[in-house]
């Protein structure tokens, strides 16, 4: 049985497939289109997931999306006349979203039509003549807890899934044993953490979907005590885990595009940043006291979600979940022992929660697939990087000992693009599409910025470790293999590993685990037996603005488009001329 998952008219359009009950591949549609969070009908995508099964769209049984849209629209309906006459803003700004299609800020309001008729439009794209796969539309948030607890290592935990909006539900809280899982709270627009934290990074002068990852980073420089007595108003924690949004500082409910922060917040907390000036330590406070109170939110929800399960384990989903400050502090403070986020806890991550919905709850099977890899997409062959090498104006020889070659390279200090196996899924290069480097030079931080990635100086970049030498480095040792928490470095370390130590003292670990990844592992294993570092940066490889690289081709323009010293695409190892 083949089950199809997908997510598009949002952001992040992304599919996957699973074949009697085991996920066989999980792509983002940006990687091919290469245009970044594509809301589009991800068909490269779902090309992809039928060719790995060598299968066409005809032989798949049910198709999963990820949205139910006619729960959300009576509440639009009723959200008008609640803020009538301030939300004829919304009607007005449609027409405008609309001639742009974004629908990251609309969604599922700016183009019903088009997301309805989603069954009908992919059966004409693919062509199908027979047998027709059976069509679900599916709660936004239900796919997201899917996509986290139905394929998780534990046999129960709690539940929290928390983003912008879906539908109407912007947080849920639940419990999964055994096969299923049960919802036992929802909060609902237009009090959403989500948009919460968005509205202030766009107010801080960045993008609505890159912002938050930024803005994390940005935090680490300011002083979160110097707004806290105000800003802590602008979110209301109640009882059992709830909270209210103080709608007086916010236009984000009545007006979607342009500035989402209210005249009132202006008056209180200064004006808006545009987006070429430069940062100062206003912003950098706003920044920390922003992550301060969404930590403190999350935290709230979480006492209350331990306090229900009684469960040690906790699964989180949703675009909230790739806070990986927030997601190391949960283990820091002790709420839960165990913690499991999947690779793509954003809407991409939405396609895998959609098929295992269908599997599990809706025909009934039991679980038998746990994730343990976010190498999970495309891949190419020896002879085709090599192909693709041969059409570029590039030196390269081929290596018997590729690991060795590259720990080398990057002990003298060389910046070397690695391309190797499945592509990732999800926002973070874990040694398959990497940008790699001397985590020991100071400088390397700016060398990257100046010579490659052309990004905010302010960003960190992350280490890879071996898992076994975690605990040598930081504060935890606790596993996290796919970059999703934050640890303290440990003091006497920093200045062995300055080039992936925050200005904070911390680092965004991957560990890298010898039986899950042991090219990458060598790798790192050869490093130290070089230096006696069991550390090396990691950075997604790609330049600001782009996609992450999909195919040996791709590797290439963007190698030859900086100043990358070397290429590394399997056995391969490229030059410039």
């Amino acid at each position: 049985m083949y089950i199809l998952g997908i997510t598009c008219y949002g952001h992040d359009a992304s599919a996957a497939i699973v074949k009697d009950g085991k996920l066989v591949t999980a792509v983002e549609e940006e990687r091919f289109n290469r245009r970044k969070h594509t809301f589009e009908l991800p068909v490269n995508s779902i090309r992809h997931c039928l060719s790995e099964c060598g299968i066409g769209l005809e032989d798949v049984e049910h198709i999963g999306y990820y949205i139910k849209p006619w729960i959300g629209y009576p509440h639009y309906f009723l959200h008008f006349l609640k803020y009538f006459p301030e939300s004829l803003n919304l009607i007005r700004e449609l027409k405008v979203a609309q001639k742009k299609k974004d629908y990251i800020a609309y969604g599922l309001t700016l183009n019903p039509l088009e997301m309805l008729g989603l069954p009908n439009l992919i059966r004409e794209k693919f062509d199908i003549k027979g047998k027709r796969p059976k069509f679900h539309f599916l709660e936004h948030h239900l796919c997201h807890v899917a996509s986290s607890y139905l394929i998780s290592p534990f046999e129960e935990a709690a539940i929290l899934s928390i983003d912008g909006c879906g539908e109407w539900t912007t947080t849920m809280l639940g419990y999964g044993r055994g096969d299923r899982f049960e919802i036992f709270r929802r909060i609902y627009s237009p009090h959403s953490l989500g948009v919460f934290y968005n509205s202030v990074c766009v107010y801080l002068g960045f993008s609505i979907l890159d912002g938050p990852g930024k803005v994390m980073g940005l935090a680490s420089y300011g002083d979160p005590e110097r707004y806290y007595k105000e800003f802590k108003k602008l979110v209301r924690l109640g009882p059992n885990g709830s909270f209210e949004i103080d709608l007086s500082y916010f236009r984000y409910h009545v007006s979607r595009l342009g500035q989402r922060c209210s005249q009132k917040f202006i008056d209180t907390f200064g004006p808006p940043r545009r987006e070429n000036e430069p940062l100062n330590q206003h912003h950098n406070d706003i920044a920390a006291v922003l992550q301060r109170v969404l930590e403190e939110s999350i935290f709230h929800i979480l006492y209350y979600l331990k306090d229900r399960t009684k469960s040690r384990n906790l699964c989180m989903a949703g675009g909230v979940a790739l806070n990986s400050v927030a997601n190391g502090k949960v283990l820091e403070k002790g709420i839960f022992d165990e913690v499991f986020v999947q690779p793509a806890a954003s809407d991409a991550g939405c396609s895998i929660g959609a098929a295992f919905y269908i599997y599990n709850m809706i025909l009934g099977y039991p679980r038998k697939y746990v994730l343990e890899t976010a190498s999970l997409g495309k891949e190419f062959s020896q002879d085709e990087m090599e192909e693709a090498v041969k059409n570029f104006p590039v030196k390269y020889e081929r290596s018997d000992d590729i690991a060795q070659r590259t720990a080398q390279l990057l002990s003298r200090g060389k910046i070397v693009g690695w391309f190797q196996g499945r592509a990732e899924f999800g926002p973070r290069a874990l040694g398959s599409r990497s940008i790699l480097a001397d985590p020991r030079i100071a400088e390397m931080k700016d060398i990257l910025n100046e010579r490659v990635k052309h990004r905010e100086g302010f960003r960190p970049y992350a280490p890879s470790v071996l898992a076994e030498r975690a605990e040598e480095y930081f504060d935890n040792g606790y596993p996290s293999p796919y970059m999703l928490l934050v640890y303290n470095v440990k003091p006497e370390k920093r200045n062995v590993i300055p080039a992936v130590t925050h200005v904070d003292g911390t680092g965004r670990v991957q560990t890298v685990e010898k039986e899950k990844q042991p090219l990458f592992w060598r790798l790192i294993k050869e490093f130290e037996r070089l230096t006696g570092v069991g550390v090396i940066l990691n950075t997604s490889f790609n330049v600001q603005g782009m996609p992450i690289v999909n195919s040996p081709k791709d590797a290439l323009e963007c190698f030859l488009s900086t100043e990358m010293d070397n290429l590394v695409l399997g056995n391969i190892l490229v030059s410039k001329k």
